[in-house]
């Protein structure tokens, strides 16, 4: 049977589509039914409300978390680094319901701040699931986001920047590395474009993926040219972890 896995990442880093790419042929548990396409994602954004809503609720029931002003959606909350959000008990039996059938993908980018509510109780039944990290351009995900926010009717009303952007950014990257163990995948989204880092996927999950699924068309967004030096500090330390240097395709315009 194929591994049970997490997709970690950034939302707008590539997360989607390396979702497609597995779960498109069906098998997969992505945790219900999955969010339909839109004109943020045309192809579908293979994560579940029920997913959404139990990381939400811890999100939201806990003080600490940095709320962004008219948002109600935990993919743009910020959360103190090396802490977690609260086990709630109800949060403990949704998470064994959704991943009680496998072999199980799940993706959501509010899993920065609480995967390690969603291993604790993994580890309780046994499950073995392996880890993949999507990076992208921190340019291209802050256009992205920004894009999203102003089009998508239900983000119409948040109050976003480019500089809160970042900073979730930041801040989502932050855990990842804190808690990156040395058999997570990191893998960078133009890897994904090209092809070559599918084989690593089927490799990590002992499983075929769809290869038809990613095409150029799913990578609309350039890179931008205000990058703060620290975010790109940062990115340089995830490229390293994915082998993945400047020059190469569609990353050439890295700026320091």
């Amino acid at each position: 049977m194929p591994r049970n896995c997490f997709i970690l990442g950034c939302g707008r880093s590539g997360t989607s589509c390396l979702a497609g790419c597995i779960t498109s042929n069906g098998g997969y548990n992505i945790g219900g039914k999955g969010h339909t396409g839109n004109q943020g994602n045309p192809r579908g954004y293979f994560e579940t409300k029920e997913v959404n809503n139990i990381n939400d609720t811890m999100l939201f029931e806990d003080k600490r978390s940095i709320l962004t002003e008219g948002s109600r959606h935990g993919w743009l909350t910020r959360f103190p680094i090396n802490e977690s959000p609260q086990v709630l008990p109800d949060t403990m039996h949704r998470i064994k319901a959704v991943t009680e059938k496998r072999p199980f993908c799940l993706k959501d980018p509010r899993f920065s701040y609480t995967l390690t509510v969603w291993q604790y109780v993994s580890s309780t039944v046994g499950i073995h699931t392996a880890y993949i990290c999507m990076v992208r351009h921190p340019g291209a995900v802050v256009n992205s986001m920004v894009k999203n926010c102003q089009t998508a009717p239900s983000l119409s009303k948040i109050k976003i920047t480019r500089e809160i952007c970042y900073d979730i950014w930041r801040n989502m990257y932050n855990h990842l590395l804190r808690r990156a163990q040395t058999d997570w995948l990191f893998l960078h989204y133009d890897q994904i474009l090209i092809g070559d880092g599918l084989d690593l996927v089927e490799k990590l999950l002992e499983t075929t993926v769809n290869r038809d699924f990613p095409t150029n068309t799913l990578c609309r967004s350039n890179n931008a040219e205000d990058v703060p030096k620290d975010i790109l500090d940062i990115y340089e330390m995830l490229c390293e972890r994915v082998c993945y240097f400047k020059g190469t395709q569609n990353d050439s315009t890295i700026s320091t």
